[in-house]
């Protein structure tokens, strides 16, 4: 029993047939071919490029995606990022104005408790307002928060 070589995929051939038994490619002395496929082509690249000897093509590496949890962790920090300076801003001015709880007993007293409380809510709305918008910025322009690197 004689063994060829597939002048294709260079594969050893045990049994002499008319196509090769790995890549498929007609052997012979290219009457089989036919004019449109000279010796030595395939009409089906991936048969040649798995069948290929040697080292394979260097793939592109990606870099993994990011999970259930660290996406979730990173949404998270996000929003304690936007949420938590303007409590801290309503904290200080719960503290500022407790000094003058003792004058709130009065009525008039209270209205300007009320008063000097809007003024910290407002701030701390507007604080919020602002964190969010910048977020909302940095993201637009750049396609992540800064802890989506």
């Amino acid at each position: 029993m004689s063994t060829t070589v597939c002048d294709v995929c260079g594969s050893p051939q045990a049994t002499a047939g008319p196509f090769c038994t790995v890549c498929g490619t007609p052997r012979g002395d290219g009457a089989a071919r036919g004019p449109e496929h000279p010796v030595g082509t395939t009409t089906e690249p991936e048969l040649v490029a798995a069948t290929r000897r040697g080292t394979p093509p260097a793939q592109e590496a990606h870099a993994p995606l990011a999970g259930v949890g660290r996406r979730f962790a990173v949404a998270v920090v996000d929003s304690l990022v936007t949420s938590v300076p303007p409590w801290l801003l309503l904290v200080v001015g719960m503290v500022a104005a407790g000094r003058d709880a003792a004058a709130a007993s009065a009525p008039a007293g209270a209205a300007d408790l009320l008063a000097a409380l809007a003024g910290w809510y407002l701030g701390a709305g507007l604080l919020s307002l602002a964190l969010w918008l910048a977020l909302c910025a940095w993201e637009s322009s750049r396609s992540r928060s800064p802890w989506r690197r």
